[in-house]
């Protein structure tokens, strides 16, 4: 099959796009793909996994974030509100960035990482690599019509349902002090930010929390944007409250990251693709311990499945005691990942699953496994 532009999964025709009022993106994505498997390796041998700290992604003082706040049905008819930031606000950002910058090249964060300071400087903005290494802006990377890029960018600005479902599942768990939670693929961190939101709300302390995006600009854009939100929320700092559809930062960077210090809540970031490098710096991030590890619509891409997987057994096998969550469509029409996919792949690898829930909509079946790592 050629290069071009693939939809899969059957639109909800009352589900509108991400961002706009307040909903989910349905299973309709737009993906720019090859169908030669090696294709997706060759992409990324120039992208390496890194791991970035909160105050190095963290924003300026005096910007401004729109949002929305997405409510979520769970069990026993309770509503979970999780704020998270506008899609139209995250575009505007990446418009103005690379207007002020046009000739930028190959800057990474990478360079700023021993500055630990909060900064709006454009330095803090990860210019990406095509096929054949020429610079792109985040205006090409992120603002194109395609939900995904497969090598480029990974769909992380959008939030997708699967990860509503996830949210239901964990609204029955409990966290425990000592555990570290991971959130792989996180994206706008729906299901992360549902546990932080708990961990904030019964103050156990002694969380670590890390999060993980193929792109390092989505960890900056929204991941961090939305932990913020969630924060002011939670605790109303100093009277705030965001019931509104804007927050103005002022000096609340600082105040954040106390706040989480006092709190013992540890958030620490990974951008780059799954592979041993990924879970060498997981282990180097957190000891073994207890270990929870959360994913929703990553398994989209036959392609990137052996590595997701292999990474998910490693993450799962090198704690002491850990769980995996998996939340995916049972199909992904046009593009051949799904459930029974990953189900082989896991098998290979010494894996185990159950469903722990299943979500029927038109044409589509969305589940949540558990899952387990046999150790060898």
């Amino acid at each position: 099959m050629a290069n071009g532009e693939f939809r899969f999964g059957f639109s909800d025709p009352d589900i509108e796009n991400d961002g706009e009022d307040g909903t989910l993106s349905e299973g309709a994505h737009r993906i720019t793909n090859n169908s030669n498997a090696d294709t997706h390796k060759d992409r990324r041998l120039g992208i390496r996994a890194e791991s970035h700290c909160l105050e190095e992604l963290i924003w300026s003082e005096g910007q401004h974030i729109a949002f929305n706040t997405l409510e979520i049905p769970v069990a026993n008819g309770e509503m979970v509100r999780i704020p998270r930031r506008e899609l139209w606000d995250v575009r505007m950002q990446v418009m103005r960035e690379d207007n002020e910058n046009p000739h930028r090249t190959a800057n990474s964060i990478s360079q700023r990482r021993n500055q630990n300071v909060v900064s709006d400087d454009t330095d803090l903005r990860r210019i990406q690599t095509d096929s054949i290494g020429v610079y792109q802006s985040n205006t090409d990377t992120f603002l194109g019509p395609e939900d995904v890029r497969d090598g480029v960018y990974e769909g992380g600005l959008k939030s997708w349902e699967c990860a509503s479902d996830l949210v239901g599942v964990l609204a029955s768990h409990t966290i425990e002090k000592g555990t570290h939670i991971i959130e792989l693929g996180c994206g706008t961190a729906l299901p992360g930010i549902y546990l932080f939101q708990k961990a904030l709300q019964t103050n156990i302390g002694y969380v670590h929390f890390t999060f993980a995006d193929y792109n390092v600009d989505v960890l900056r854009l929204v991941t961090i944007p939305n932990l913020y939100l969630s924060w002011l929320m939670i605790t109303n700092q100093n009277g705030t409250t965001i019931d509104g559809q804007e927050v103005s930062i002022e000096q609340r960077p600082l105040e954040f990251l106390e706040d989480l210090g006092r709190r013992k809540i540890h958030i620490d970031f990974i951008s780059g693709p799954w592979g041993d490098s990924f879970v060498n710096i997981v282990k180097n991030l957190a000891q073994r311990k207890k270990r929870l590890v959360l994913a929703s619509e990553t398994i989209y891409s036959p392609a990137s499945l052996p590595a997701f997987t292999k990474t998910l057994m490693s993450l799962l096998r090198e704690a002491s005691t850990s769980q995996a969550l998996l939340a995916a469509k049972r199909m992904y029409f046009g593009v051949g990942g799904g459930v029974e996919e990953f189900h082989s792949e896991l098998m290979q690898q010494l894996g185990t699953s159950r469903e722990v829930a299943e979500e029927r909509c038109q044409g589509v079946s969305r589940v949540v496994l558990e899952i387990t790592a046999l150790r060898v």
